[in-house]
């Protein structure tokens, strides 16, 4: 892994985004201050001058101080946008070597959630800062007349992926879907702060009949791999390779029929991994996924938060910064390889976004014979319905055996809030997926 590649890669929204992670079991550090101890307090303290001094000559020969104050600046202010704003800094802990390079993690609660800081360092100082999803546990007790097997997705060789698959007492179902997440490091339930969107979606799902598979993303699992990859991490790894291994898993278990059931950006590959099926697989439901190219909609959710900003010198570097990720993403196409691991595009590698926008969604789904559903709130403000459902059916139009539904008031948690906001202040309050939604993919998987 060249150090040059191991640029500044912050990730906050929980729609869309690229994240890396490692596993939140570590020996705490015996020494300190660590590196990502140092910079998780600059962060939080708005000191962008502050972590741009704590790296390294190889970031410094990449970013002027002015470019990585702003990077941070919008990354900062979208997190606190996603999550509320830090409440405290958890102790540091190494997680040793990987690759020559030492990795430390800071942790940082926010109102809403848990994240941390991971630095990647060198002797020369910090070569690259992740911000990385922390997986909340449910307590949640299992339904009555439910049960949950324990499972293992395997891809190769690979680490296997932990699982459960749900389904009623005594049931014989002959359906089956695969749920896969949307961006960022969550563990199978999908877990935005205490609402668990996938655990509530898969007991739902399976008190109407059908069996339901979920697992622990690749990059929540697989921890020193992910690092180990820095900017050529793609897609497949990610996302889709899991994906068909699960519905493979499943299809050899003896299910007539299996679908995916896709959110966010697992609802944005959602035709791809069907495709990837071949005939183990008889459908998608994308639930909140979009057509658009991950930049745009990166792009589109880093003009709402900047919205938000007071007008000022900083509001007018954030969008003058915007709007250059946009030209820049604009050429990756004539890049070379070595040139997309260089790069970074709102904080994704340019080579990542390539990855995604390679697999031709679009085209795919626009030549699918399968079950499709097209899924979303009205009321989802991280991705709209306008780079939403809209967009598909302009992509699509009404293409035989395509379904859309647009639920008022549901939001991109797949849930209708006690009180809207149209802000992150909807995800202080618990949450119930919608029924209306289970109902809808119940009766229409059950009618195929």
């Amino acid at each position: 892994m060249n150090s040059k590649s191991l640029a500044i890669i912050a990730v906050a929204f929980v729609a869309i985004a690229a994240v890396l992670v490692v596993s939140w079991h570590q020996d705490s550090a015996d020494e300190g201050p660590l590196p990502s101890e140092e910079a998780a307090a600059l962060l939080t303290e708005g000191d962008y001058a502050g972590v741009y001094a704590l790296m390294s000559d190889n970031v410094k020969s990449v970013y002027t101080e002015e470019q990585f104050a702003a990077t941070l600046s919008v990354q900062m202010e979208a997190l606190v946008a996603s999550y509320g704003s830090v409440t405290s800094l958890g102790g540091s802990y190494s997680a040793g070597d990987v690759m020559g390079y030492h990795v430390s993690y800071t942790p940082v609660y926010l109102y809403l959630d848990a994240t941390r800081v991971a630095a990647v360092s060198s002797d020369d100082g910090i070569e690259a800062l992740y911000f990385v999803e922390q997986d909340m546990p449910s307590d949640d007790p299992l339904p009555d007349g439910l049960v949950e097997t324990d499972v293992s997705v395997v891809t190769g060789d690979l680490t296997p992926l932990p699982g459960k698959i749900t389904s009623l007492k005594g049931s014989d179902s002959r359906v089956a879907v695969v749920l896969v997440q949307g961006s960022g490091s969550s563990g199978m339930n999908e877990s935005v702060g205490t609402n668990h969107i996938f655990q509530q979606l898969a007991w739902g799902l399976a008190e109407q009949g059908i069996d339901v598979l979920r697992y622990d993303k690749r990059t929540y699992v697989d921890a020193v791999q992910t690092i180990a990859m820095g900017n050529s991490l793609n897609i497949g790894y990610e996302t889709v390779d899991d994906a068909v291994s699960a519905v493979a898993m499943m299809k050899g278990m003896g299910y007539d029929s299996v679908y995916v059931i896709g959110h966010s950006l697992g609802g944005m590959m959602a035709p791809v991994i069907a495709e990837r099926c071949g005939d183990m697989c008889d459908g998608f439901v994308s639930l909140a996924g979009s057509p658009l190219d991950l930049a745009e909609i990166s792009y589109h959710q880093n003009l709402a938060v900047i919205a938000k900003m007071p007008d000022g010198p900083e509001k007018d570097q954030a969008l003058q910064f915007v709007e250059s990720q946009m030209d820049l993403y604009s050429i990756i196409g004539g890049m070379s390889e070595s040139q997309l691991l260089s790069t970074t595009v709102f904080g994704m590698s340019a080579y990542y976004l390539k990855s995604i926008a390679d697999c031709d969604a679009v085209g795919i789904a626009q030549g699918y014979g399968g079950l499709m559903a097209f899924l979303q709130g009205d009321a989802d403000w991280q991705v709209t319905p306008e780079d939403g459902i809209d967009a598909w059916i302009d992509a699509l139009g009404q293409k035989e055996g395509v379904v859309y539904r647009e639920y008022p008031g549901m939001n991109h948690l797949l849930a209708v809030p006690p009180v809207s906001t149209g802000d992150v202040s909807e995800y202080y309050q618990p949450l119930t997926v919608s029924y209306d939604l289970i109902f809808e993919i119940a009766e229409t998987l059950g009618e195929r």
